[in-house]
């Protein structure tokens, strides 16, 4: 098959139309196929109504002899005299039959010719239209992705400007240096937004922490928010690397699992686990200090 008559990736479903034109490239418009976005945005009842659609609209309907218009009246009256000619005519056909049977074909004939036309007319008329009905799909289908990447645009946008906001005020509003590990915690986490948050647990811990020395709280949370959330989302680096890097850069050491007497202690590996948003997370991996 031509490439415009073939399968393109992501296809699930394709209709050929009668008389496929295998060197006509626009031709391959008129064989309607469907993926499976398609399927799930329209449902797949919406795609086979589809289908049964496309196909019916080229068929061809049977109907019984009947009289239905006018024209049938006199094509049922012309039938009828003819009838009454043939049982006439014992097997010569009279004059009269023969200038009915000339009449009868020349009126075919020329039915024909402009039904030929007519229907020429319409085939072209038809493909034209669907060709420009798949043109505007695919406009649409591309104004549709425009759209959702302008929005997802926007939406990081108005996250960053969200962000830039708390940082700027933390700035602002910051007269003197903290003096607490509390104090530090919740700086940090308005200067890092949305690279570092803090549960419940973690700020209670920091209240009661006895530490002291808050330049090394201060350096040490500082690398967990650009180093390693770096690490581990801007760059492909396996578990061993993040910790040789984080150790070289910060030189905190980092440890993204327990050791073996501390995973055999279930008291112990309870205290890994913790609360964000309703949600249990595993709080195992750690930065140490002295």
């Amino acid at each position: 098959m031509p490439k415009h008559l073939g399968y393109i990736n992501g296809m699930v479903v394709r209709v050929y139309q009668p008389e496929a034109q295998r060197d006509r490239e626009k031709d391959g418009r008129r064989h309607r196929f469907f993926t499976v976005k398609d399927i799930e945005e329209r449902t797949a009842d919406a795609v086979s109504d589809i289908i049964v659609r496309g196909i019916v609209r080229r068929g061809r309907v049977q109907i019984e002899k009947g009289i239905a218009t006018v024209e049938d009246v006199v094509s049922m009256q012309r039938e009828f005299r003819m009838a009454q000619l043939r049982a006439r005519s014992d097997g010569q056909p009279s004059p009269e039959w023969l200038k009915a049977l000339e009449d009868d074909n020349s009126a075919l004939n020329e039915k024909v010719k402009q039904l030929s036309v007519q229907n020429g007319a319409l085939e072209s008329d038809w493909i034209g239209l669907d060709d420009e009905r798949a043109n505007l799909e695919d406009r649409l289908g591309s104004l549709k992705y425009e759209k959702n990447q302008c929005q997802h645009r926007a939406q990081e946008a108005e996250a960053r400007v969200r962000q830039m906001k708390i940082q700027v005020q933390a700035v602002e509003t910051l007269s003197q240096l903290p003096e607490s590990l509390l104090e530090v915690v919740e700086l940090m986490e308005r200067l890092h937004t949305g690279k570092i948050v803090f549960t419940a647990r973690a700020k209670k811990a920091a209240g009661d922490a006895s530490i002291t020395d808050m330049w090394v709280a201060w350096r040490c949370l500082w690398s967990i928010a650009t180093v390693l959330h770096d690490f581990h989302f801007n760059q492909e680096m396996d578990s061993a690397s993040i910790e040789r890097e984080f150790r070289a850069k910060s030189s905190f050491e980092l440890s993204l699992t327990e050791g073996k007497q501390t995973k055999a202690d279930k008291g112990l590996m309870a205290l890994r686990k913790d609360e964000w948003e309703g949600s249990e997370i595993d709080i195992t991996p750690h930065v140490k200090w002295g």
